[in-house]
């Protein structure tokens, strides 16, 4: 993980680039909050657990009426035939 402090042109501050590790249970995020003069980093880490499982289950509860839709389709054209 490589968190960084950047500064861009036209702003005085320096802004902080977080990196993130994904994963299926944690998510771990990176803030590279400050260098002391001996070449020490101050850094602060936040795990997150389970934060992947809210997107996959928003993507589920988002496909599932499709799906719930086209099998009534197939049903009803299967209940036409005959």
């Amino acid at each position: 993980m490589i968190p960084e402090r950047r500064l861009y042109r036209g702003y005085d501050q320096p802004f902080a680039e977080v990196e993130v590790l994904p994963g299926l249970g944690d998510e771990i995020f990176t803030v590279l909050l400050g260098m002391t003069e001996d070449g020490g980093a101050s850094l602060k880490v936040n795990i997150n657990p389970l934060v992947n499982w809210i997107w996959i289950g928003g993507t589920i509860l988002s496909l599932a009426p499709l799906f719930i839709l086209r099998g009534r389709r197939g049903r009803e054209r299967d209940r036409e035939k005959e």
